[in-house]
């Protein structure tokens, strides 16, 4: 339990983090893609999957503009 609580944490900072820093106009950090983006789909998918099962904690909740940031990122990646 100490371990879950620590990572729910860290995923909240982390979720703050973005939030401060990210425009999500489409992508993080503005009009056009960037490595930022690619790094953050990839980090996401770990969380998404167990964070809701484990620490009762969903980035898709977490961070602002997420959800619309997924579908730019899906219309990139289905090119």
């Amino acid at each position: 339990m100490a371990l879950i609580n620590e990572a729910n944490k860290l995923f909240v900072k982390g979720c703050s983090i973005i939030n401060d820093c990210a425009t999500m106009k489409p992508y993080l950090m503005g009009p056009k893609i960037s490595m930022l983006d690619i790094f953050l789909r990839h980090s996401l998918a770990i969380p998404t999957m167990v964070g809701p099962k484990l620490a009762n904690f969903h980035p898709m909740e977490a961070i602002q503009g997420l959800d619309q940031w997924q579908i730019a990122m899906a219309k990139v990646t289905s090119r």
